[in-house]
């Protein structure tokens, strides 16, 4: 042992040149750690260390300059550096979606595939052409095209913050983003109708349009639009901020309450619009249901299934609107055109598949076996129409109850100037807390009642291929 220390021991070995490869191997194991021996240091302990002191200090000198001329360097081609940055990564992404590309070495040829819009073909394929590539168009899979979605303004809005949760609409499927567009912040205003707390979602949604991240932009139609229609909403009830307006000749059409109670009138109002409104939300999906099933080639099962639930449901709301139950907000005249339809459209729900098989010669079941099928999907769709339409019932529900709450937390004003905070903390937490649970049972409605009927959600969107960035482009020349 040459030197000794705590944390390691120093060995100096002396080995010919010819046994340096064997001695090596032999201490492998071991981790052994070589010590280079500097030619350039002075032989004398004393002068080696100043030696060595003087070059850390240089040594600290040049990195020191090097750290400021990188710093100079970075604040001068900062952009230039996220340019770099941002087209290394464009061409990653757009190489991953090229992965099934095929490259012939024999014929000199790299063969590309990928997908277009149909009314782009003509102008991508002389774009190729006039670069020297050979095109040819073949008409895709229904099962394997993805979607392409025009950049329609607020649609597409609506489609990335909601629809997307549920999964992209197939090549054969309706996309119901423009009836989401309409029925998702409707629903929302219906449960949350206050013109205050309405308009505080409307800033909301513009801070977050204007000032917010972009990832989030998206959802900042969503908020502008709830809070429109919870403005409309509480018009229609007279409340802000919890407080019932009473203005010269403004009388709300849905007051829940009076001299503060609760209107049995006003109860039944809104329970009458939310189930008005789930009726019509209900028969949209009916409706497309029927156009998918024909987009799809389906057009018998839409014949003897879609379309006849669809008339029974409709029969039978007309049919029960017409009765003292319901006040008879439906004239008799109109339920007697449309009793006959509910019998003529059960037989066909039944019956209507087995007979067609019959006469089609197409049949591949017993009779009996699709006639059952028919009665089962028949007790089904009617237990379906049943408990989806009361399921609308909680756009009312919630309606009343955040007025409830806000009346309560409004009680404090009692108090004086010691309420304020009391308010201001009440009415922040029912905007946030209501805001969530009105958005959750909105999610809901369209997810289970609406969407069970038509929407399965099994598509991709087309994603192009962009050599595009902000910052940079990437240009191939030859």
């Amino acid at each position: 042992t040459f030197m000794h220390s705590l944390d390691r021991d120093v060995f100096i070995a002396i080995v010919s040149m010819k046994q340096k490869e064997r001695f090596d191997r032999l201490l492998e194991p071991f981790s052994i750690e070589y010590i280079t021996y500097r030619k350039d240091l002075p032989s004398n302990v004393d002068e080696a260390l100043k030696y060595l002191r003087d070059n850390i200090v240089k040594l600290s000198a040049e990195l020191e300059e090097i750290d400021y001329r990188l710093e100079e360097w970075k604040e001068k081609h900062f952009f230039e550096v996220l340019a770099l940055n941002e087209a290394v990564d464009c061409l990653f992404k757009a190489l991953q979606k090229l992965a099934n590309s095929i490259v012939s070495p024999e014929e000199n040829r790299l063969y590309l595939e990928a997908y277009i819009p149909a009314q782009e073909a003509e102008k991508v394929k002389s774009k190729l052409e006039e670069a020297g590539a050979s095109v040819e168009f073949k008409e895709p899979t229904a099962e394997g095209a993805p979607i392409f979605f025009k950049p329609t303004p607020l649609v597409k809005d609506v489609r990335k913050s909601i629809l997307s949760m549920y999964g992209w609409p197939s090549v054969n499927e309706v996309d119901p983003s423009f009836i989401m567009l309409i029925t998702f912040p409707l629903f929302f205003g219906f449960m949350f109708g206050d013109m205050g707390h309405g308009l505080v979602l409307f800033i909301a949604g513009l801070v977050l349009r204007y000032f917010g991240p972009e990832k989030y932009r998206s959802w900042s139609t969503l908020l502008t639009l709830m809070g429109i229609c919870s403005m409309f909403f509480g018009t229609l009830s007279g409340e802000l901020f919890g407080t019932h307006i009473k203005l010269p000749g403004y009388h709300p059409l849905i007051e829940l309450f009076e001299d503060h109670e609760i209107s049995p009138e006003g109860v039944n109002m809104a329970l009458g619009l939310s189930l008005l409104i789930g009726v019509i939300h209900l028969i949209i999906g009916f409706m497309l249901k029927s156009v998918n099933e024909f987009k799809q080639g389906h057009a018998i099962k839409a014949a003897t299934k879609s379309i006849p639930i669809l008339v029974l449901y409709i029969s039978g709301v007309i049919v029960v609107g017409s009765t003292d139950y319901v006040h008879n907000i439906i004239p008799k005249y109109l339920a007697n055109i449309f009793l006959p339809l509910i019998p003529i459209s059960i037989l066909i729900i039944v019956f209507g598949e087995p007979v067609v098989s019959l006469l089609a010669k197409t049949h591949h079941e017993p009779v009996s076996a699709l006639i059952g099928e028919g009665v089962l999907e028949l007790m089904l769709s009617l237990l379906e129409m049943l408990s989806n339409t009361i399921s609308y019932i909680r756009l009312a529900i919630y309606f009343v109850i955040h007025s409830v709450l806000t009346m309560v937390v409004n009680m404090a004003w009692s108090l004086g100037a010691m309420g304020l905070p009391i308010v201001i903390i009440g009415q922040a937490g029912i905007i946030v807390m209501e805001g969530l649970f009105a958005y959750i049972q909105n999610i809901r409605l369209h997810f289970y009642e609406f969407f069970s009927k038509f929407y399965e959600g099994g598509g991709r969107p087309l994603e192009p291929i962009s050599l595009k960035g902000v910052l940079s482009q990437i240009i191939f020349t030859k």
